[in-house]
């Protein structure tokens, strides 16, 4: 009997930074079953360039807030 590994489809959700126009969003990540590599690609939903994997920056969280930035060393 030849059986088959079935594998399904999967898709997460990254924040990443648009480096046309800096907005941070939600992007999908897909793999399909059958192709050798997931895809990142995403079109920005504030200028609608079109974000390549080797573009994909991390965001922080929506809710973190960055410290103040400050001259002064401590």
């Amino acid at each position: 009997m030849n059986r088959r590994l079935i594998i399904p489809d999967w898709i997460r959700f990254d924040r990443i930074v648009c480096p046309a126009c800096q907005t941070a969003q939600q992007a999908a990540v897909t793999w399909k079953n059958g192709d050798p590599f997931p895809t990142f690609i995403h079109r920005c939903v504030a200028c609608g360039y079109v974000i390549m994997e080797s573009e994909w920056q991390p965001a922080a969280p929506a809710d973190h807030q960055a410290p103040p930035f400050s001259e002064e060393t401590p």
